[in-house]
């Protein structure tokens, strides 16, 4: 039906078919906003989406979401070489595993949950920002909302509209040093 349904419409469906069927993921928000993820990993680690398949796609994109599924890893050469930007959500990463750092570092925004790195949030999130190619890294944390870490997007949040204030060189130093940035040249 779904097929048929995209056929209609004249949205293309192309798909690979692993051998092993499709992985499965639920994930379930309670009233106060806590998380719990459900998954299926029955691919094997090596399982790759085929380059000729992806490339064509990856050509065309502006942005690629990126899922932290390992068979979309080697994607992230040709994302950086075309400078197609990404992001990826990393769920409930303790901030050490390295298959998840992989994906943080590799990525241009950056998602996780604070569950798993409560005491550590800022220091994960500041070697996210620090290491890697990401320019926005977001924790979310349930009931409490969630903490953003980008000294630019903090101060245009902070900002009354993009006519009330503008931030100059001297400024952006001082919120970086501020914020345990290296500082801005």
């Amino acid at each position: 039906m779904v097929l048929e349904s995209y056929a209609e419409r004249g949205l293309d469906f192309s798909r690979v078919v692993s051998p092993h069927g499709t992985p499965r993921g639920v994930n379930l928000v309670d009233a106060r906003g806590r998380r719990f993820s459900f998954f299926d990993g029955r691919h094997s680690p090596d399982l790759r989406v085929p380059r000729d398949f992806y490339l064509p796609f990856v050509e065309r994109a502006r942005h690629v979401h990126m899922s932290i599924m390992n068979h979309n890893r080697d994607m992230y050469d040709d994302l950086e070489r075309l400078g197609v930007s990404s992001s990826t959500d990393l769920h409930d990463w303790d901030g050490e595993e390295t298959h998840h750092l992989d994906y943080a570092l590799r990525s241009d925004l950056v998602f996780l949950s604070a569950a798993a790195i409560r005491e550590r949030r800022a220091r994960v999130m500041r070697r996210v920002l620090d290491e890697g190619r990401a320019h926005l890294v977001v924790a979310t944390d349930g009931e409490n909302g969630c903490h953003v870490l980008s000294v630019a997007g903090a101060f245009a949040c902070g900002a009354h509209g993009t006519h009330a204030e503008f931030v100059d060189p001297p400024t952006l130093r001082r919120l970086v040093g501020a914020a345990g940035g290296s500082g801005v040249p």
